[in-house]
């Protein structure tokens, strides 16, 4: 299972995260990611943006993981994430940028020509904690069949 994980992280770039509104009704908001070996997601985003807004109210978030480019009746292959999103303390930003700056290539220049506000970029770090993965691998599990699987981390802490 964390073969088939791990594999899906790396084959696709892009994520739908999911949040809750301050009125209990669902949001979603696509994002590109990048990940860590103890399954940590972070994503790049602006604190006035409606998920971001959404998280600091309800730290709830789900997400999915896939490749558009699959095509019904043949083996696919996606994930669902479930657990909690907040932007990342100071203590995670370097953590965030290289995760980042290794998947693509062109972030740490893209990111120094963003806009600064009080020594801080505007665009923000924030870090998916998932605690339950949905799983499907047709050629890896058989056709039709989810794995769900809880995920325990180290420490749920912004370490």
């Amino acid at each position: 299972m964390q073969q088939a994980i791990f594999r899906l992280l790396e084959e696709n770039a892009l994520c739908s995260l999911a949040t809750v509104t301050p009125r209990g009704g669902a949001y979603v908001h696509t994002a590109y990611f990048a990940y860590s070996d103890a399954l940590e997601l972070f994503f790049y985003s602006y604190p006035d943006s409606q998920h971001a807004k959404n998280l600091r109210k309800n730290p709830s978030m789900a997400a999915t993981i896939f490749s558009p480019s699959q095509t019904w009746g043949v083996p696919g292959r996606g994930m669902q994430l479930f657990g909690t999103c907040q932007e990342a303390q100071q203590s995670l930003e370097e953590k965030a940028g290289l995760l980042y700056g290794r998947r693509f290539k062109r972030f740490k220049s893209w990111m120094e020509n963003q806009k600064r506000s009080e020594g801080r970029y505007l665009l923000r770090p924030y870090r998916f904690l998932p605690e339950r993965i949905k799983l499907f691998d047709d050629s890896v599990f058989g056709s039709g069949l989810y794995v769900v699987s809880s995920v325990k981390h180290k420490r749920a802490s912004q370490s």
